[in-house]
């Protein structure tokens, strides 16, 4: 196993100060984190999934033109 931050979902679904700090740091150091989704909070968001993933496909299958796309294009963000 890599050596990747793990974030607790259910402390960033309660607002924990601490574990969106260590979210945020993850993201500007690895770009990259393990998603921690044990537990009772994650039972809705999985209930969701089906809908994510319906939206990153219909964003990914926009042109690259798009307002959609270019506009999520900044500098920093190009990570995966």
């Amino acid at each position: 196993m890599a050596s990747l931050a793990m974030i607790d979902y259910g402390a960033l679904a309660k607002n924990d100060d601490a574990e969106i700090q260590k979210l945020v740091q993850a993201c500007q150091t690895e770009g990259i984190f393990y998603l921690d989704l044990y537990g009772p909070l994650t039972e809705a968001l999985l209930e969701d999934v089906l809908a994510l993933l319906q939206a990153g496909h219909e964003f990914f299958s926009l042109p690259p033109e798009s307002d959609e796309k270019t506009q999520s294009l900044r500098k920093g963000m190009e990570r995966g």
